[in-house]
């Protein structure tokens, strides 16, 4: 039987990871669902296991892939999701297949052809600007399904290359398109506009959706949708339940 398991360190939207862990147990209830935190966070309340590591801001996207691996290592097969996500329906053709190793989401070609110029790359990473998404990160590291570890630990080994503020941020996309184009695996690739899919308005039909990913803007629907899926006084009571923590939308 797979895992599922996500990092998610105690932050301003506590919400997130509660509806998150909701999404999944109400589709996987006998699967083990795992938080990956710091030393410090508490444990959220529908999620099976804690496990406990070390995370630095400087080296965030190193460490949480160090994690995953040592999760893989202890559990075996998992699904690695980010906290940003509510899965909507049973994903198992993501991870139900034999003779594989890894399995992630495809940017569509509308995400592919977005220009990496704002300030931050500018700043932080000034060897993308004016790439687009789909020649540097190709595939989004919201969700993925790792059946053999030698896939994680090749994106460990890829991150020695790195410069040091991917070890920070996007060096795990980065490296999941090395990943991909090195052709050492046999992965199944699947469409993020399904798998993986970011709304851009809260009235939108979602029928086909199994996935939502609410990164960037698209957090300030997170409560919005929700509602829609969970119910108004279902989502206030878990506001309640986490002792009236603010629901943040930003």
């Amino acid at each position: 039987m797979i895992n599922f398991a996500f990092v998610y360190l105690y932050g301003k939207n506590v919400i997130m990871g509660e509806l998150l862990a909701q999404s999944i147990k109400r589709l996987y209830p006998y699967n083990k669902l795992i938080q990956i935190t710091d030393d410090y966070s508490e444990q959220i309340n529908s999620i099976d296991n804690v496990e406990r590591f070390k995370f630095t801001r400087s080296h965030f996207m190193k460490d949480c892939i160090e994690s995953q691996l040592k999760i893989f290592n202890k559990y075996g097969p998992t699904i690695f999701l980010d906290a940003d996500l509510i899965v909507l329906k049973k994903i198992d053709d993501f991870f139900e297949f034999k003779d594989f190793d890894f399995s992630l989401t495809e940017r569509s070609n509308l995400s592919k052809s977005i220009i990496l110029n704002n300030e931050k790359h500018k700043k932080n990473f000034p060897d993308l600007i004016n790439k687009t998404l789909g020649e540097t990160m190709s595939y989004n590291a919201g969700i993925y399904f790792c059946n053999k570890k030698e896939p994680l630990e090749f994106m460990l080994n890829i991150f020695k290359t790195m410069n040091k503020n991917y070890l920070e941020w996007y060096g795990d996309q980065l490296a999941l398109k090395k990943l991909v184009e090195s052709k050492l695996f046999k992965i199944k690739i699947f469409q993020e506009s399904i798998y993986n899919y970011t709304p851009i308005k809260s009235d939108e039909d979602l029928s086909n959706k199994k996935i939502l990913h609410f990164k960037g803007d698209s957090k300030k629907l997170f409560i919005p949708i929700c509602e829609k899926i969970f119910g108004t006084s279902h989502i206030e009571k878990v506001a309640k339940k986490l002792e009236n923590t603010p629901i943040k939308t930003n």
